[in-house]
């Protein structure tokens, strides 16, 4: 495994993967699984399938997602694939992980029932190749979901001003991905992608995850307070490789854009949220 070591962060390649792949990314990861659980009310799948035999889980990252899909659905036979790897020895016996790239051209065999990919903002250079490929390795009435995060922060009372650092934060993140040829704000071209793939019945969930927690309803308390874990004290984390290949920037200038930036993201009286969206897509059923 190629390793670089940039910022004090061990990487896999900068130029493939804007993340760490080190022990402290592994565990801000799983945390983020622990998030998702929380935003889909502690369900691992938003399609409406309840049986499968064969489950491809695309960017596995920890694995974490297939492990406990693979728990969860004794029955099937779940691979989980990632650049990286950072994934377990011990795995359920019906779970297993391989190293590859997802944009390479796919050889899998047999076909999937399902196909899943979660945060694949920032991986992928071609992701509508990607949900191309997909489509040809499922089975007529099998699934397609993706999950990401929109990074463009929102607010609906005015507490986030026009001059903001999380605003100005948010829009550099993504003129670096676009100049590295990796968008990361992918999600909100799910739908159109997934149909332009081929999928019918296409559905997309709209969530808001808080930046904190600022929100009076229990459940986008609780999603705001791990976003603050997750993104607010690791913003160096998403930020580093990105304004450092794909603006030219320094490791201290990051470090005090990111200053800032945590200072509003902490801040329970602005407001802030990112949209996170999930998308279904169903291969349609041959025609007898």
């Amino acid at each position: 495994m190629p390793v670089v070591e940039e910022g004090g962060r061990r990487y896999h390649d900068p130029s493939k993967y804007l993340l760490p792949n080190d022990k402290r990314e592994q565990e801000r990861l799983d945390m983020l699984h622990e998030q998702w659980f929380l935003s889909h009310d502690k369900k691992l799948l938003l399609c409406p399938k309840e049986r499968f035999q064969r489950v491809l889980d695309i960017g596995t990252g920890t694995g974490t997602w297939a492990i406990e899909f693979a728990d969860e659905h004794p029955e099937a036979h779940v691979i989980g694939v990632d650049i990286s790897p950072i994934q377990p020895d011990w795995v359920p016996p019906n779970c297993e992980f391989q190293i590859d790239d997802a944009e390479r051209q796919w050889t899998w065999r047999p076909t999937f029932d399902l196909i899943h990919g979660r945060m694949l903002g920032g991986c992928l250079k071609d992701s509508t190749n990607v949900f191309k490929q997909a489509f040809q390795h499922l089975k007529p009435g099998g699934y397609l979901e993706v999950k990401d995060i929109l990074l463009t922060p929102k607010c609906d009372d005015g507490t986030l001003e026009g001059d903001s650092p999380l605003l100005t934060w948010a829009s550099l993140l993504a003129k670096a991905a676009d100049n590295m040829g990796r968008p990361i704000n992918l999600a909100s071209r799910y739908r159109e992608m997934l149909i332009e793939a081929g999928f019918t019945r296409v559905v997309v969930d709209d969530q808001k995850w808080p930046t904190n927690g600022w929100a009076k309803d229990n459940k986008p308390r609780q999603l705001g307070i791990w976003y603050k874990c997750t993104l607010g004290r690791e913003l160096e984390t998403i930020s580093t490789a990105l304004l450092i290949h794909g603006l030219g920037w320094d490791s201290t200038k990051v470090l005090v854009q990111c200053a800032s930036v945590r200072k509003e993201f902490m801040n329970p009286r602005v407001h802030t949220y990112f949209s996170v969206l999930t998308a279904v897509g169903m291969k349609p059923l041959e025609e007898v």
